[in-house]
């Protein structure tokens, strides 16, 4: 078996680790491809990584393994041709259903008045926000460095769309950490919350959560740039000097976007319902609403958060695993399979987080039947209206319609 840094270290694929590019490695790796030639056929095989996930690659000793190595090939080939159709079809769900999922969130927020000035619904549309962000600057980039291996973007898109992922993924945790404090102070300090905090506040803390997340995206867009490699270029990362900066750039991301804000939300949840269990001696119509409307908030909080610990750590685990441990493991059809599904994990959270609202919230799913409905409503008038205009436009008498306009 290869190890996963055995070719060569100028390339693009030991750099970007891109799917099709570890398949390709994979590929030769099941022809019995040495580590002593690995490099030259890696070369020619990156020219074009769609042919040669679909085709075999030609082995100049092949009179000596040909029928060894047949039905291992055929195999080969016909994974590699479910898989070009099965994982871009996933991609493609992901991004349709995501946009669409999260569109309708934020016009229903943005229309109902007693959400958009909410501070649980004003953090939830931010969201929704990053979440769209996300969906659109990075599934589909991603999806046609999958397919094709190559960037045909330039430098500046390059830059620019690393920048937006990793900035909405920012946006995106810092969000859910914020929820987590909102709903803390709201529980912990009722009084003051009702009297002294506004959605103005809210709407300030979202501005400077996108301000932060967007600072820390600057490095992303310096760290990644375009590199020419037998005539095509790539979108990767600019280590090549300094491989070494490599996993502290992952690490950092790890705790920043990951770590930190996970142990935060963690503290503050365990303290909130630890609050609200102290809160059920609470006495009252309007104390016992309150709390109810409480506990559906944190409801929310905490499944959003618990999707998206689970879909993320696969993805952070990976590139943690790949900086910090390459040398203890060879790269195999199994890790490059989990790298598939720890994208695909990531990539569905911000699709997710829009039904996860909607299965916790009864409000969100009132306005939404409601809006359904108004929607159905609307078109059914208009279908009415035409139907009576075009019956109307119809002459009662044959006598009204001129011999000169009749043809045969």
């Amino acid at each position: 078996m290869t190890s996963l840094y055995s070719v060569d270290d100028n390339h693009p694929s030991t750099l970007i680790m891109s799917l099709c590019q570890n398949k390709s490695l994979l590929t030769m790796m099941d022809y019995g491809e040495t580590s002593n030639n690995t490099n030259s056929n890696h070369n020619s095989s990156d020219s074009n990584c769609m042919n040669n996930s679909h085709t075999s690659i030609d082995n100049s000793n092949s009179d000596n393994n040909t029928s060894g190595n047949s039905n291992n090939n055929n195999n080969t080939n016909n994974n590699n041709r479910l898989e070009m159709m099965i994982v871009p079809t996933i991609y493609a769900v992901a991004i349709v259903g995501g946009c669409i999922a999260n569109g309708a969130l934020i016009t229903l927020l943005c229309k109902n008045r007693r959400q958009k000035y909410n501070s649980t619904g004003i953090l939830v549309l931010n969201l929704a926000i990053a979440d769209l962000l996300f969906l659109l600057f990075w599934v589909p980039f991603h999806t046609i460095i999958y397919t094709l291996s190559i960037w045909p973007f330039g430098d500046f898109m390059c830059r620019f769309i690393h920048y937006m992922q990793f900035s909405s993924m920012f946006a995106n945790v810092f969000t859910l950490t914020a929820m987590a404090v909102n709903r803390y102070v709201a529980i912990r300090f009722p009084i003051w919350t009702r009297l002294r905090r506004n959605h103005k506040d809210v709407v300030i803390i979202s501005l400077v959560i996108w301000i932060v997340a967007l600072c820390l995206g600057i490095p992303s867009s310096l760290i990644y740039t375009t590199v020419e490699y037998q005539g095509n270029f790539y979108c990767t990362d600019s280590f090549q000097d300094k491989r070494h900066l490599r996993p502290t750039f992952f690490l950092l991301n790890f705790l920043i976007g990951y770590v930190i804000p996970l142990s935060t939300i963690l503290i503050l949840s365990t303290l909130t319902v630890c609050n609200m269990w102290n809160s059920t001696n609470m006495e009252g119509i309007n104390a016992a609403e309150s709390l109810r409307n409480k506990r559906r908030a944190t409801k929310i909080v905490i499944s959003l958060v618990l999707v998206f610990a689970c879909m993320w750590f696969p993805y952070h685990l990976f590139w943690i695993w790949v900086n910090y441990f390459h040398d203890s493991f060879e790269w195999s059809y199994a890790f490059y399979y989990f790298q598939v599904f720890a994208y695909l994990l990531a990539f569905t959270n911000s699709a997710l987080n829009p039904l996860v609202y909607a299965f916790c919230s009864e409000t969100f799913r009132k306005k939404l039947c409601i809006w359904s409905k108004r929607k159905q409503d609307h078109s059914l008038l208009s279908h009415s209206r035409l139907t009576n205009y075009s019956i109307r436009s119809i002459p009662q008498n044959t006598q009204e319609i001129p011999m000169d306009k009749i043809s045969l």
